[in-house]
């Protein structure tokens, strides 16, 4: 389940846009606080980070609204993924789509550029995820440039 934070420093700021882009990704519960990013007690963070479960995902508008420095940012977002949350879901999360890319790649009929479009993956990703033989490599095409 996606899970929304959105915090503003002051109460003087809005959180309309960061409630948006939490709206626009659909998130199941959102969390909302003011405090100053500086300030180690932020309570709802605290909430948010204790309410997350395997498998969610913390939706931020900006990573400055989550950590109060780098390093606490880089602690926060490791300990996140050391409990299986967050981080960008997989383009090809689906076992049955990754046979079809691999099949339609050892298939041949149809190009790199057509294969990605209609899995709507970049041509990383398919590389990423399809096995290649060593040694062979297809033939680009001008639409696979």
């Amino acid at each position: 389940m996606n899970i929304g934070y959105a915090r503003v420093s002051t109460g003087e700021q809005t959180l309309d846009l960061q409630l948006d882009a939490r709206q626009k990704a659909e998130c199941g519960r959102v969390f909302t606080e003011t405090a100053s990013g500086a300030k180690a007690d932020r309570v709802v963070l605290a909430e948010v980070l204790a309410y997350l479960r395997v498998g969610d995902t913390l939706v931020v508008w900006r990573l400055d609204r989550l950590g109060r420095s780098l390093p606490h940012l880089i602690q926060t977002l490791t300990d996140l993924a050391t409990r299986g949350i967050g981080g960008r879901p997989k383009s090809l999360a689906d076992p049955k789509q990754i046979a079809l890319a691999q099949a339609l790649y050892d298939g041949g009929q149809t190009d790199v550029a057509t294969i990605c479009r209609t899995l709507g993956i970049s041509r990383a990703t398919l590389y990423r995820y399809i096995e290649r033989p060593e040694g062979r490599h297809r033939s680009m095409k001008k639409s696979d440039k």
